[in-house]
């Protein structure tokens, strides 16, 4: 078996040993000390399951990949990885698509990877910071994902790099064009002020 297999079955059973004691319904407790207790075993069980609901998305999308290489999806009786994505295992073909996209561009990046698969970025921000978190820059935008909100993130990522600024965080493999400077009137005596970092 896989290495990630392995790890998510123990992932698995650590949900199980910790749902264990919680019963199907929650009493309600009236001691502060007992309920206390509860909610931290409830936040446990949920942090758990959060952190292995991104490695289940990275693993699954590793396997429609490897499907999607050659005839293998075809040798399924299926036309591509979205057919048997929708057929097999009950995921819309777009989702498994985007799935198996994540899975190919976290092959490049290691570190963004194993984050995403112990649970402290989640598959949406991996799937934002992909294009720029590129070879040592990886860190610094797990950094940066961990801290911010996927808008947040989303408008850092897409936002040019101004033009000689002081320690931009934006590097991308990707060519950027500068917008043309707005046109100055001639009623406009102002001097432009330099901007300082």
């Amino acid at each position: 078996m896989c290495e990630a297999c392995t790890e998510i079955d123990t992932r698995f059973e650590a949900v199980a040993k910790a749902a264990a004691p919680l019963g199907s319904r929650l009493p309600r407790v009236r001691d502060p000390v007992l309920g206390r207790w509860i909610a931290q075993q409830m936040s446990a069980l949920l942090r758990n399951v959060t952190a292995g609901h991104a490695a289940l998305d990275v693993s699954i999308g590793e396997g429609l990949e490897a499907l999607n290489v050659g005839r293998r999806a075809m040798d399924l009786s299926y036309s591509n990885i979205g057919d048997y994505a929708r057929e097999e295992l009950g995921i819309n073909a777009s989702t498994a698509t985007k799935m198996a996209r994540l899975a190919r561009r976290l092959r490049d990046r290691p570190l963004v990877r194993e984050a995403v698969r112990r649970g402290e970025l989640t598959a949406r921000k991996a799937e934002i910071i992909a294009p720029v978190a590129v070879d040592d820059d990886q860190a610094r935008w797990i950094f940066v994902g961990k801290a911010e909100t996927v808008r947040s993130l989303n408008v850092r990522v897409k936002a040019p790099v101004p033009p000689g600024s002081c320690a931009p965080l934006r590097r991308s493999s990707r060519r950027t064009t500068a917008a043309p400077a707005p046109a100055r009137s001639l009623r406009s005596r102002r001097p432009s002020r330099p901007r300082h970092c």
